[in-house]
């Protein structure tokens, strides 16, 4: 009998999991994570249900420099099935073969208890893999802001907490603090986190009474702690609010952080934020750049929405071995997933949604996001998604090159600036079967031509997608779209497993405030009672019946119906929630922004300098629609442009431009005075934006930085590294005057 020797390595020991030779699985609902030990090459993975006789084939094994264990997930498995996996050598000779079973949600539970009206509450209690312990609750539990968290679970072991209407909490409404196998289910999340002060001396981020910076408070903090599952809940309306990427890297809330020890899962939530209280992240993870950062490894996140963050919608950082994210809805926020950087790999990411991408500010960055100071060596695997965003693809931190780490195949990327960064495609990653798109003509032809330079997208589509109903937000190819069948997403997004249906996912409402119908449905066996949700900062919209009952040839038609707010872009959701606490999010967007228009009467503004009559070199005026004087300044690459003002008082202000980007955001050499010069970056829109001037060289972190002035006149010089055209120079005593912040009240 051949004897199996167990090891343990670094990443072993993080998660728990004991990899014995030759063959190891670690099973979640939906997915298993698989470990083989060989020392040859072209190994190939094949699985079955046990009681099926056909073999599937599986994802490749893959290993990197850093971790020689050959490793893969099975994926699309069904929850509480057994299986058979095997792995055959180059020859076809089978040399190692396992059974596991997926995870359920039904598990035995030894006993039932209530947590009390009025909280913080700390849990330790431990139960058995035979004998879990229920944590429910009679009414809304209070968690005040006395302690760190609402709900402190610490050092416990199979518990589940499940129908808890849960708010407050200093930092967090549940922390999980080195624990293992706790579940929070269908529950109700909300005003939790620190309110504190904006200081725009202070790169616009919030502070606490004690000066600290605000963030990372999170509806559900998972710290150190082994197979936690988030499910079908909702999670909103935090105290407080992140900045955005106007002044500085976002800072403030979570609907989830992550610090995992392994096995997280995170599935059929809506974590829906507000430009009222906007998330950083989305999601979030701990110690990005580290082996064990975010999820770490053996992790599931589908079926979710995740709404109006100013970062990313969720951020896989770190470890990400074994890694699987799919399903998901991203909207409303900077990125939507961030695999910056995939240490180690694999991460998996398919049949995701990217849709109407900014942060509060309107900034827009890529549907997927590689950018980090390094770059990992762990292979991202992108399948039947559909980005429609500015970026589909950055590029990857510094490394080697080549860093062939991106696979795609079968993806619709229809972008602004473009398919994919340039060294994404120079160093030859493994990207097919694609339909890229972009709206720039310029940017596409630029992008097809590098393409086909670099012998990849042999087989892409490049043609405009054509959706189904994208005024309903059904965003799946229509049949008479280029790439129907192979390309783009499938199902309901988000994926849930409910007979619940919506014939409308999305409303927009612009100008016209008439109510709109959405017809409810459900076909299952017996009929459910459904309630409405939205965030407490939604009171603008309006949903009537607010319950009811559905079933089998019992609909119901709701009527949804904005206040409309003058000049005001108003950005909401809402939800239909089952009685089992499955769900289906509305997204709701009412109103126009109006222009910004600022002139010196305008509270906070000093100076307000119409480019055209600015000194300058070469100074080339256009007409240009948007404008405010129907004309603007071309800003050539070399050429300074200097404008003079006088500010009443000694004291702090800020410095910003009103400009549209022609070649990407710009790089300026900014001069006060005559002093040395320091380089700006400024960050917008691609269309016409207001954008603060940074002293890069001299914090580089700050976007929006003050400047010491005294009193009497002054000037200030740009000069552009790359074309941009200019509009207005304002000299303010707050940047407030030019955002979208509005400051959240207790």
């Amino acid at each position: 009998m051949k004897k199996k020797f167990c090891f343990m390595t670094a990443v072993t020991l993080l998660s728990g999991v004991v990899q014995c030779a030759e063959l190891t699985t670690n099973p979640l609902f939906r997915s298993c994570s698989i470990y083989f030990t060989g020392n040859g090459e072209g190994y190939k993975v094949k699985y079955r249900p046990s009681s099926k006789p056909q073999w599937n084939e599986g994802m490749p094994l893959v290993n990197s420099k850093n971790i020689k264990t050959w490793r893969a997930s099975l994926l699309n498995l069904e929850e509480n099935t057994g299986y058979e996996v095997q792995i055959a050598d180059s020859s076809g000779k089978v040399i190692a073969q396992k059974s596991f079973t997926t995870a359920s949600l039904r598990v035995p539970v030894a006993s039932e208890k209530k947590l009390p009206a009025k909280g913080p509450v700390t849990i330790k209690v431990k139960g058995s893999p035979d004998g879990w312990i229920r944590y429910t609750a009679n009414s809304v539990v209070d968690g005040g802001d006395s302690t760190e968290a609402a709900v402190l679970v610490d050092g416990a072991e199979y518990v589940i907490f499940e129908n808890i209407r849960l708010t407050g909490g200093g930092k967090h409404g549940f922390q999980i603090k080195n624990s293992k196998n706790i579940r929070i289910v269908n529950c109700d999340i909300s005003g939790w986190g620190r309110l504190g002060k904006r200081d725009y001396r202070r790169r616009g981020v919030l502070y606490d009474k004690e000066k600290n910076n605000i963030n990372n408070d999170a509806g559900v903090f998972i710290d150190q702690s082994l197979n936690v599952l988030v499910e079908r809940c909702f999670i909103h309306d935090p105290r407080g609010t992140a900045n955005s990427w106007l002044f500085y890297h976002p800072q403030g809330p979570n609907a989830v952080f992550v610090h995992s020890l392994g096995g997280t899962v995170i599935r059929y939530n809506d974590f829906i934020g507000s430009d009222l209280h906007r998330w950083n992240d989305v999601v979030e993870g701990n110690r990005n750049g580290f082996d064990d950062g975010g999820f770490c490894r053996d992790a599931e996140v589908y079926g979710n929405i995740m709404l109006f963050g100013n970062d990313d919608g969720i951020e896989l950082d770190g470890g990400q071995m074994n890694v699987k994210v799919w399903g998901n809805h991203f909207e409303g926020s900077l990125c939507g997933i961030s695999t910056a950087p995939c240490l180690n790999g694999p991460t998996y990411a398919w049949n995701n949604l990217f849709i109407r991408p900014g942060d509060v500010d309107g900034i827009i960055g890529s549907a997927i996001k590689n950018g980090y100071r390094i770059c990992g060596q762990g292979q991202i695997y992108l399948n039947n998604n559909t980005a429609i965003y500015k970026v589909g693809m950055n590029a990857f931190g510094k490394g080697k090159s080549p860093r062939r780490f991106m696979n795609t195949r079968n993806n619709v990327f229809d972008t602004e600036s473009g398919f994919a960064y340039r060294s994404l495609i120079q160093e030859g990653n493994n990207m097919d079967f694609d339909l890229i798109w972009s709206s720039n003509k310029e940017s596409y032809d630029h992008i097809k031509e590098m393409l086909k330079q670099a012998g990849v997208e042999k087989h892409g589509i490049f043609a405009e997608p054509v959706y189904m109903a994208p005024d309903k937000g059904d965003y799946r190819l229509s049949k008479s779209s280029p790439g129907y069948g192979k390309t783009g997403i499938s199902g309901d997004i988000p994926l849930r497993p409910t007979p619940l249906k919506l014939d409308r996912k999305y409303i927009d409402f612009k100008e016209n405030s008439s109510p709109v119908k959405i017809t409810v449905s459900y076909s299952g066996k017996n009929a459910r009672r459904f309630t409405i949700l939205k965030n407490s900062a939604f009171s603008w919209l309006n949903v009537s019946p607010q319950s009811g009952v559905v079933g089998p040839g019992k609909e119901i038609v709701l009527s949804v119906k904005p206040t409309l707010q003058s000049g005001k872009r108003l950005k909401g959701a809402f939800v239909v929630k089952l009685d089992d606490g499955f769900s289906r999010p509305v997204v709701v967007y009412a109103g126009e922004k109006k222009i910004l228009e600022l002139d010196k009467s305008t509270p906070g503004c000093i100076a307000l300098i119409d480019a055209n009559k600015a000194e300058g070199g070469n100074k080339s005026a256009i007409k240009v629609a948007g404008s405010f004087s129907g004309k603007a300044v071309e800003m050539k690459a070399g050429k300074p442009l200097t404008c003079s003002f006088e500010v009443p008082a000694s004291g702090w202000y800020f410095a910003a431009l009103r400009f549209k980007p022609v070649a990407g955001l710009p790089w300026i050499n900014l001069s006060i005075d005559n002093g040395p010069k320091i380089k700006s970056m400024m960050r917008g829109q691609d269309d016409w934006t207001w954008a603060g001037l940074s002293l890069v060289e001299k914090k580089r972190k700050g976007l929006f930085e003050p400047v010491k002035l005294s009193q009497g006149k002054h000037t200030i010089t740009f000069t552009a590294t790359k074309p941009f055209l200019l509009d207005q120079i304002a000299i303010l005593s707050t940047p407030v005057v030019i955002t979208d912040y509005i400051e959240p009240q207790k």
